[in-house]
C-alpha cells in the first residue's frame, strides 16, 4: 500500500519536473527567436536609413561602406 503511494508520488514529481524543464527550454527558444528578429529589424532599419540618405543624395564617400562591411551589415556573409 505504501509502496504504491510512493510510486505515485515519484511519478507525479517526475511529470512536474519534466514539464518545468520543457517550459524553460520553450521559453529560451522564444527568447532566442525574439532576439534574432530584433537584430533583423535593426539591420533592416539601418539599411532603410542608408537607402534614404542615398535617395536624397546626402551620402558622402565616407558614408559608403566597403562591400564586405555592407554585406555584413545586412546579415549576409
Amino acid at each position: 500500500m505504501n509502496l504504491s503511494k510512493i510510486a505515485a508520488g515519484v511519478a507525479v514529481s517526475l511529470c512536474l519536473v519534466s514539464n518545468v524543464v520543457i517550459a524553460k527550454n520553450y521559453n529560451l527558444s522564444l527568447e532566442e527567436k525574439a532576439e534574432k528578429k530584433l537584430e533583423e529589424y535593426s539591420e533592416l532599419s539601418n539599411y532603410l536609413e542608408w537607402q534614404k540618405k542615398w535617395e536624397s543624395h546626402q551620402i558622402k564617400d565616407s558614408d559608403i561602406p566597403e562591400e564586405q562591411e555592407f554585406m555584413e551589415s545586412l546579415g549576409i556573409s
